[in-house]
C-alpha cells in the first residue's frame, strides 16, 4: 500500500503535465481515487458547484476534474453527452476570476473500441487546473443560492470543496509570498488575515474569510 502511493502521484503529475489519451488511460486504470487535487463525476454538468470545485482545486495547488467516472467505485463508464464551450462559459466561468479562467483547460478524449480495456469505446472530459501560486488566492466572482458565495475563497478538504478558514487562508497566502510576487492586493490580504487571526483568537473557533 505504501509503495503504491508514489506511483499514483506520478500518474497524476503526468496527466496534469501532458493531458492525453495515454496518460488518462494510465490514471484511470490504476484506480487512484479522489483527493485534494482530483474530483470525478459521472456526467458533465456545468453548475455553480462545479465552479466551486475549480476554485478550490486552484487554491489547493492545481489538479483536475474527470467526467465519465463513477465517484464511488471509480469505474470509468464514459460520458453519454457532450457539453460545448458556450454552455460551460455561461454556467461556470462567470464565477471564476480571470486569473483562474486562464489556467483552466478542457479536454475531450475518445477511446476506440479496438483499444480494449476498461476505457474502450468510451468518451471522457477532463478539466485541468494549472497551479499558479503567483495569482493566489482565487476568489469567487459571483454567487448562486446556497451553492457558492461571492467573495468566498474555497479549498479542498479531502473530497469536498469548502470555504477556507483562517489557517487555510494563511497557508494559501504563504504559497504566494514564497514566489516573491507582491502587489497592493496581497498587502491588503495580509492585513485582513491579521484581523481574522485576532478575531479567531477572541472567538476561539474557526472563522471563514469574508472579502
Amino acid at each position: 500500500m505504501q509503495r503504491a502511493l508514489p506511483i499514483k502521484i506520478g500518474l497524476l503529475a503526468k496527466l496534469l503535465a501532458e493531458p492525453s489519451r495515454a496518460s488518462l488511460r494510465d490514471f484511470l486504470e490504476n484506480n487512484p481515487g479522489e483527493s485534494d487535487n482530483v474530483e470525478v463525476k459521472r456526467e458533465f454538468c456545468p453548475s455553480p458547484k462545479l465552479a466551486k470545485h475549480l476554485l478550490a482545486i486552484g487554491n489547493q495547488g492545481g489538479g483536475c476534474i474527470i467526467f465519465g467516472v463513477e465517484d464511488k467505485s471509480m469505474r470509468p463508464v464514459g460520458l453519454r453527452e457532450y457539453v460545448d464551450e458556450a454552455v460551460f462559459t455561461k454556467q461556470v466561468q462567470r464565477f471564476l476570476p480571470d486569473a483562474l479562467a486562464q489556467n483552466v483547460k478542457r479536454y475531450t478524449f475518445l477511446y476506440p473500441k479496438a483499444d480494449g480495456g476498461a476505457v474502450a469505446g468510451k468518451r471522457f472530459q477532463v478539466i485541468i487546473v494549472k497551479d499558479d501560486p503567483t495569482r493566489l488566492p482565487y476568489v469567487s466572482q459571483s454567487e448562486s443560492a446556497a451553492e457558492i458565495r461571492k467573495g468566498a475563497i474555497y479549498v479542498r478538504r479531502g473530497t469536498c470543496s469548502e470555504e477556507a478558514n483562517y489557517e487555510e487562508l494563511q497557508s494559501i497566502l504563504n504559497r504566494r509570498i514564497e514566489t516573491g510576487y507582491s502587489s497592493r492586493h496581497q498587502l491588503e490580504l495580509k492585513r485582513q488575515l491579521e484581523e481574522l487571526r485576532l478575531l479567531h483568537h477572541e472567538l476561539s473557533y474557526p472563522v471563514a474569510y469574508h472579502q
